[in-house]
Formats: C-alpha cells, structure tokens, sequence
C-alpha cells in the first residue's frame, strides 16, 4: 500500500472528516484529510510523527513520498525525459 494509501485507509477507518477532537498521532486532521486527498505530501514533521504513531521509521514515509514525487515527475515529463540522450564518456 502507498503512504497516502496507509494514510487515507487510517483516515477513512478513524473517521477524519469534520472535527473529533485531535489526531492521536499529533497531526493535524486537516494535514491527515489533504495527504489522503493527495493534496499535500508527507514532510519530515508528518513522517516523524506518523511513524511513532504506526511503529515503523521516518526514513520509511519520506522513501514512500520521494517515490510518488518520482513517478509523478516521470509521467509529467516522460516525453521530455524520452528526448534526452545519455551521456556516454568517449574513451580517452
């Protein structure tokens, strides 16, 4: 499952629409409800917080984002990246 994928079926299961009171994880419910809509993505505060919260790393949510930033990129500029040559360094 994606990060926002794990972020939006937790959002979803603890009913994050509207005001409950606070996040138990100390995000804001808004941050929760933008992330899972994916628009906004996962910052170190959110990671850090987030991984106390389901036992797993920082490292873990960044390395999740970083890939969705990448694919994301790619598919936006994929004819772009399709133009570029690759440098071959001639033999001296």
């Amino acid at each position: 499952m994606t990060s926002r994928g794990r972020v939006a079926a937790w959002a979803q299961q603890e009913g994050f629409s509207g005001s409950r009171g606070p996040s138990p994880c100390g995000v804001p419910r808004t941050r929760i409800e933008r992330i899972a809509r994916e628009e906004l993505g996962i910052t170190a505060d959110t990671a850090l917080r987030l991984a106390k919260f389901f036992g797993t790393t920082a490292g873990f949510w960044m390395n999740l984002q970083a890939r969705y930033d990448i694919r994301t990129a790619q598919r936006a500029i994929a004819a772009d990246l399709a133009a570029i040559k690759t440098y071959k360094q001639e033999a001296a």
